[in-house]
């Protein structure tokens, strides 16, 4: 269902400013399998001879920073914001997102719960903004096409602090409360005299 982009690792373009550097030092050393949809998985290599390598990369790849965002609300409610946006009812997400280890609906994508161990804070930011740019052909979507968000009315509509909300919200790991929609249960069709649309994943 996913076409190529489950079949084909993705490219090492810009990877230096993509991965934490910690992250990037430990899958060179012990490899990684952090894509449930791919039956490839990266190798280690051993730090022993590759253990130059992620520094290198780290170099070669500095995009300008994405200015600090700052919030006028506590942190438990811009998270509780952002555990909304990614829920059933808003970006939807968890509709092809694993998290902290539990099945999405559709395509079992990336656990979302390790993007902050995983990859940098500016990369992330960029990245939701136009995925498409990154990685061409990718199925996740662009919430924010142009930099616009659809959801106005969460944190007056700033697309900075959407994704920045997010970012916080990921940051506790398995610790983060489920978004809304996560685990819910089958709607089982029942037949009666009149005619009803059904929609959901097949997989």
């Amino acid at each position: 269902e996913m076409g190529d982009e489950a079949r084909i690792p993705p490219p090492l373009d810009g990877v230096g400013a993509k991965l934490r550097l910690d992250y990037l030092k430990k899958v060179l050393d012990q490899g990684a399998h952090d894509r449930p949809y791919m039956f490839t998985r990266m190798p280690g290599f051993g730090s022993a001879n590759l253990g130059h390598l992620a520094e290198e990369l780290a170099k070669v790849d500095k995009p300008p920073a994405i200015p600090a965002v700052v919030f006028e609300l506590p942190p438990p409610r811009v998270k509780a914001k952002a555990r909304h946006m990614v829920g059933g009812q808003a970006f939807g997400c968890i509709k092809c997102h694993t998290f902290a280890g539990h099945k999405a609906e559709g395509v079992q994508g990336i656990d979302m719960t390790l993007m902050t161990q995983r990859v940098q804070r500016d990369w992330f930011h960029r990245y939701l903004i136009d995925p498409q740019k990154f990685r061409p052909g990718t199925r996740m979507p662009t919430s924010w096409p142009d930099g616009v968000t659809f959801l106005k009315d969460v944190l007056d509509g700033d697309t900075a602090k959407q994704i920045e909300a997010v970012w916080l919200y990921l940051a506790d790991g398995g610790k983060a409360l489920l978004p809304p929609g996560m685990n819910k249960h089958p709607i089982a069709p029942v037949p009666n005299n009149v005619a009803s649309n059904y929609r959901e994943f097949i997989v």
